[in-house]
C-alpha cells in the first residue's frame, strides 16, 4: 500500500537529485570557458545545449506525465470499487466484499465502511 504523500515524496527528491546531476553535468560538459572558439563554434555549442535541455524536458514531462496517469487509473480504480460498494450496501446487500488495492487512505475508509455495514446489518437482524 503506498500513502499519497509518500509517493509526492519519493518524486520530488528524484526530480531534486536529477536536477542536481543534470547541472552539474550540463555545466560541466557545455559551457566550458574556451575562448579561442569562434563565435559559430560558440553558437553551435550553445544551440546544441538548448536542444539537448529541450529533449531532456520533454522526455522527463513524459515520464511524469505517465507516472501521474498511471497513479490516476490506480486511485480511479479504488474509487470504483468503494462506490460500488457503497451502491451494493444502499440496495442492502450486505455480503459483498470490497477490495482496495493501492491507496492506504481508501484502505482506511473502506474499513470504516465494512465497520459500518455490520453494525447497520446487525440492527436490521434485531428489527426482524
Amino acid at each position: 500500500m503506498f500513502e499519497i504523500n509518500q509517493i509526492f515524496t519519493v518524486k520530488l527528491i528524484a526530480i531534486i537529485v536529477g536536477i542536481f546531476i543534470f547541472s552539474s553535468f550540463g555545466g560541466y560538459y557545455f559551457f566550458e570557458e574556451n575562448t579561442s572558439k569562434n563565435f559559430e563554434e560558440q553558437y553551435e555549442m550553445f544551440y546544441s545545449f538548448w536542444i539537448f535541455l529541450s529533449s531532456v524536458f520533454l522526455i522527463l514531462l513524459s515520464i511524469v506525465i505517465f507516472t501521474v496517469k498511471s497513479h490516476l487509473n490506480k486511485l480511479e480504480r479504488d474509487i470504483q470499487a468503494l462506490t460500488h460498494y457503497i451502491d451494493r450496501v444502499s440496495k442492502k446487500e450486505y455480503e459483498t466484499s470490497l477490495q482496495i488495492k493501492y491507496y492506504s487512505e481508501l484502505l482506511h475508509i473502506s474499513v470504516l465502511l465494512k465497520n459500518l455495514v455490520k453494525r447497520v446489518n446487525k440492527k436490521e437482524k434485531k428489527k426482524k
